[in-house]
């Protein structure tokens, strides 16, 4: 069931980006939106697929951005959707996407009752495992997921993408499954793709302090360690007088052993450098 409304999708973000009969903006979105609650709130299932099916062919033909709210809400009745296809892994992810929006959206009683299995569904999965793609920068213009202005694509959850050019107009609009592709567009030269976890000031190259620290403890245990060859030589040194041989070998003993408390601190402090990066 999954594979089927993710090619539905694919295939009406596809068909209907270049066959748009009339423009579509956000407040024919939000009244396809309105329409589709009301359906589902007189438990009338026919027209309520009737009016996600309109509400999914009105997507690509956007001709303004959308808002958060907007896209929270298109998430929650592609989730109840998916929830009456009898999708519930679908139905979570949707609902996900929806949470990661609005997390303090409760459903109001008059469209899912109380002990309905929707409202279990809605919190079932877990916001915490979500991860995000960094995705090329436009070569014009910019991107916007769900209705926020960034770079980081959501790829553990559907999103809402859309596409700008240097003069702030709609190129594309789609509704992107997870495991769908990001519409081809010309980027930026020498812009890559970096993969992040969820945290967007999560640093991804090595925290130069710690960095620092490395370094400097690795200094220091090669210095320890040669200080200690030097006494372990003026040790062995035939000329030196029998009262200083106690010393030099306490010392060279310490040096040895200071050399090798840093060398671990080093070890240790690669290890944390090796982790964040």
């Amino acid at each position: 069931m999954t594979r089927l409304i993710a090619l539905w999708v694919a295939t009406t973000n596809v068909a209907l980006a270049s066959t748009c009969p009339v423009a579509t903006y956000s407040t024919d979105l939000s009244e396809s939106i309105h329409d589709a609650k009301d359906t589902f709130a007189d438990l009338d299932i026919v027209a309520f697929k009737a009016a996600t099916d309109r509400l999914a062919q009105m997507i690509p033909c956007l001709e303004d951005p959308i808002t958060g709210s907007v896209a929270a809400d298109v998430h929650r009745l592609q989730g109840i959707r998916a929830f009456s296809d009898r999708d519930d892994p679908l139905a979570q992810m949707m609902f996900a996407a929806a949470r990661k929006i609005e997390p303090s959206y409760v459903f109001p009683e008059t469209l899912i009752p109380a002990g309905n299995p929707v409202r279990l569904a809605y919190e079932a999965a877990d916001l915490g495992d979500g991860a995000f793609v960094v995705v090329p920068t436009p070569a014009q213009g910019y991107l916007q997921f769900d209705g926020r202005t960034t770079q980081r694509r959501n790829i553990s959850w559907p999103t809402l993408y859309q596409r700008f050019d240097g003069a702030g107009a709609i190129v594309e609009t789609s509704y992107l499954l997870p495991e769908d592709e990001m519409p081809t567009y010309r980027v930026r030269q020498g812009d890559g793709q970096l993969v992040l976890p969820e945290d967007p000031d999560v640093e991804t190259d090595p925290p130069k302090g710690l960095l620092i620290a490395t370094i400097a403890s690795g200094a220091a245990a090669v210095a320890l360690y040669g200080a200690a060859g030097v006494s372990k030589a003026r040790f062995n040194n035939l000329n030196t007088a029998d009262d200083k041989l106690e010393g030099l070998a306490g010392q060279a003993n310490g040096l040895v052993i200071a050399s090798g408390l840093a060398g671990a601190a080093t070890l240790g402090l690669g290890v944390g450098v090796a982790l964040r990066w």
